[in-house]
């Protein structure tokens, strides 16, 4: 050991021994104190994902464009119903006037004659009932459009405020870090004048501190163009709620969380709406093979008066291929429909148990970088420690501290995933919010009534 790398540390040994002893009160050797990392029990906090309440969330909901474009659907739905309903049969008036001339006979002479009459088409009460179950389907779809508008409004509303408050710790983390190099920076520029460090430590550090700086520089742009974005799509809801939903943990095995994901997955009972509705029109083609017929009455004046006419009328169209054509091509639409069903519901499923294990992972990596950081850090701080009792290069010191710093940012990512991940879970499984039940719908079911 050189003499450089001696005198200080017994300096410090003198001076720890005569300060025991009450002979000397002076300052303690530079850097021995002064952390140079946040401490892990400073990042205890970090990944707490801080969810806002149902009753916040609802005036954003009741504001949200697609919302409002659900709600608007659904009332097109329900006046198609009940145009379905009706029926789209109506009176047809008629009226007819001629003139009549007879040259010859008793009855010579010039006669006005008139004719009117009232048609309706009939509809059979097979084909009504057809279009009654077409507009139930309908306005079943308009609901679960909206619960979908809903559940998809708090799903970017979910991962929007995972990303402002995960970039917001990290800005956090990287500011701090800064910070606490930049007093380290101080005291080795102290220990150079002093003559106890090099120029090229102090040039080393003053680097890495100039990394760290444009580090937290950019994690700051990140966290501030986040929050813009947030504040610019729900401006009146805070990014970081006082109040807020407690994030449970998943509840039952993966057999019961699966069925309950699969109950109330919008994408499947939009599917299975599709294919309700393309079951409804098949039906009615069917009810439709069988033509309407058309019943009238009119009455008629002929030779001026003389003669008065009252009748009925019966017409009905005579069917050919194309009604049972119609029938098997809707038919088979809805075929299409059930198979694109049942492959959506195991691709879901397997991307459910997929997330299900990821969030696990996410659970468990997050606990194993809390104690790698841990390691890392009293690791980081022996050295800082050796550092400055001239035990071990600047560079052991400043290596092992970036690596921990590393290992923080993972630490602190992790918990946002994983808690977002759960969050996520909990939202799909509608077990996040109450208001997520707010549709109603019941689970999308794998038969429909057949033609």
């Amino acid at each position: 050991m050189n003499i450089r790398q001696t005198l200080p540390k017994l300096m410090i040994l003198v001076g720890a021994g005569l300060c025991s002893s009450g002979l000397w009160a002076g300052p303690t050797a530079p850097g021995l104190e002064a952390p140079a990392l946040p401490a892990p029990t400073a990042l205890t906090a970090s990944g707490s994902l801080q969810l806002p309440t149902t009753a916040a969330l609802e005036p954003i909901l009741q504001r949200s464009p697609a919302f409002a474009a659900a709600e608007a659907q659904g009332q097109a739905a329900l006046a198609q119903a009940d145009a379905l309903r009706r029926g789209s049969n109506e009176f047809n008036l008629s009226s007819q006037v001629q003139s009549r001339q007879i040259r010859t006979g008793p009855d010579q002479g010039r006669y006005t004659e008139w004719q009117v009459g009232v048609q309706r088409p009939v509809r059979w009460p097979g084909q009504a009932q057809a279009d009654a179950a077409l507009g139930k389907t309908l306005v079943q779809q308009s609901r679960i459009g909206l619960g979908d508008a809903r559940h998809e409004t708090l799903r970017e509303i979910l991962r929007m405020l995972t990303a402002v408050q995960r970039n917001a710790a990290l800005a956090q983390l990287s500011g701090d870090a800064a910070a606490l190099l930049q007093t380290q920076v101080r005291i080795v520029e102290k220990r150079q004048s002093a003559g106890d460090a090099s120029l090229l430590e102090l040039d080393r550090i003053r680097a890495e501190a100039a990394q760290e700086e444009a580090m937290a520089t950019q994690d700051r742009a990140r966290a501030e163009a986040s929050l813009a974005a947030w504040q610019s799509r729900f401006p009146e809801l805070s990014p970081h709620p006082q109040s807020h939903t407690e994030l449970r943990g998943l509840k039952g095995s993966s057999t019961e969380l699966l069925s309950d994901y699969l109950a109330h997955n919008h994408q499947l009972l939009l599917l299975q709406a599709q294919w309700n509705k393309a079951m409804a029109q098949a039906r009615q083609a069917h009810a439709q093979e069988w033509p309407q017929p058309t019943l009238g009455a009119y009455l008629s004046s002929e030779r001026g008066g003389n003669e008065r006419i009252v009748g009925v009328q019966l017409s009905m169209p005579i069917p050919s291929g194309s009604r049972r054509d119609q029938t098997a091509a809707l038919t088979a639409e809805a075929t299409a429909a059930r198979a694109r069903l049942a492959q959506t519901r195991e691709l879901l499923q397997s991307e459910f148990l997929s997330r299900l294990r990821e969030s696990t992972g996410l659970t468990e990596s997050a606990t194993q970088l809390e104690r790698a950081y841990a390691d890392q850090w009293r690791a980081a701080q022996r050295a800082q420690r050796a550092y400055t009792l001239g035990e071990s290069p600047l560079s052991d010191w400043l290596q092992l501290r970036r690596q921990s710093l590393q290992t923080a940012r993972a630490l602190v990512e992790a918990r946002y995933n994983a808690a977002a991940a759960q969050a996520e879970l909990l939202l799909d499984s509608h077990q996040l919010w109450s208001l997520a039940e707010a549709d109603g719908m019941h689970s999308a079911q794998t038969e429909a009534p057949g033609l």
